[in-house]
C-alpha cells in the first residue's frame, strides 16, 4: 500500500495555477468557436448589457419628462383656476363697495355738495328778480339811485328789436348762401363750356390732321401715277 503524505503548498499553487489555465482556454475557446463572437471581435454580451442599461435609462429619462410635462400642466391649470377665482372674488368686492358708496355715500348726503352741484343754478334764484324784489337792498349791491326800471312796454320793444335783428340776420345768411350757390353754378358752366370747346378743338385738330394726310396721299398718288 503506498502512503501518500499531505500535499506541500507548492503543489497547491500549482494545482491552481493549471485549473485556472485550463478555465481560460475553456473560456477562449467559447469565444474563438462562437460564430457571432468570433465575427464582431468583441463581447457580445457587455454589448447587449451596455445597450438594454442606455435603453432603461431613456425610459427612465421619458418618463421623467413626461412626468415634469404633466406637472407642468396641472400647475398652468391650477394657477388659471386661481386667477379666475381671483378676480370673480375681486368683482364681488368692487360690486359690494359701489352698492355700499352708493346706498350710504351717495354725492347729494356730503355737506359741501353744494358747492359743486351741478344744478346749483337752476335749483336757486336769480340776484334779482325784478326792480320790486324785496332782496334789492342798498347791502346787496343789485339797485342804485337813478337807475330806471324796465316796463312792459321796454320790455316787450327789446323783444320786437331782437326779433328784427335775428329776421336780418337770417335773410344776410340767405343772401349769402344764393350768392355762393351762383358762383359755384357759374363756375361749373364755365368749366363745362372749356371742356366742351377743348373738346371740339381736339376734334377740329384730328380732322384737320386726317385731310392733311389724305391731301398728302393723293399728291404721292398723282406723282407716281406722272412718272
Amino acid at each position: 500500500m503506498l502512503n501518500i503524505g499531505k500535499p506541500l503548498p507548492k503543489d497547491h499553487a500549482e494545482v491552481a495555477k493549471h485549473v485556472k489555465a485550463r478555465l481560460f482556454d475553456e473560456e477562449r475557446k467559447k469565444r474563438i468557436f462562437n460564430p457571432t463572437t468570433r465575427t464582431i471581435g468583441i463581447d457580445k454580451d457587455a454589448l447587449d448589457k451596455q445597450v438594454q442599461e442606455k435603453k432603461i435609462l431613456r425610459e427612465q429619462e421619458q418618463a421623467r419628462n413626461q412626468a415634469y410635462s404633466n406637472k407642468l400642466l396641472q400647475d398652468c391649470a391650477t394657477s388659471l383656476q386661481l386667477d379666475e377665482q381671483n378676480k370673480k372674488k375681486q368683482k364681488e368686492i368692487d360690486l359690494e363697495i359701489l352698492e355700499f358708496r352708493k346706498k350710504y355715500q351717495a354725492p347729494e348726503t356730503r355737506r359741501e355738495y353744494d358747492i359743486y352741484d351741478p344744478l346749483q343754478c337752476r335749483k336757486g334764484q336769480p340776484s334779482r328778480i325784478g326792480d320790486d324784489d324785496p332782496r334789492t337792498t342798498l347791502s346787496s349791491v343789485q339797485r342804485f339811485e337813478g337807475e330806471e326800471g324796465i316796463t312792459k312796454e321796454q320790455k316787450a320793444e327789446q323783444i320786437q328789436q331782437q326779433r328784427v335783428w335775428l329776421e336780418m340776420q337770417i335773410r344776410e345768411k340767405n343772401m349769402t348762401r344764393e350768392e355762393n350757390k351762383n358762383v359755384e353754378r357759374t363756375w361749373q358752366e364755365t368749366e363745362h363750356t372749356t371742356v366742351q370747346r377743348a373738346m371740339a378743338l381736339a376734334s377740329l385738330e384730328n380732322e384737320c390732321r386726317k385731310k392733311l394726310i389724305e391731301a398728302n396721299y393723293r399728291y404721292n398718288q398723282a406723282l407716281v401715277s406722272v412718272f
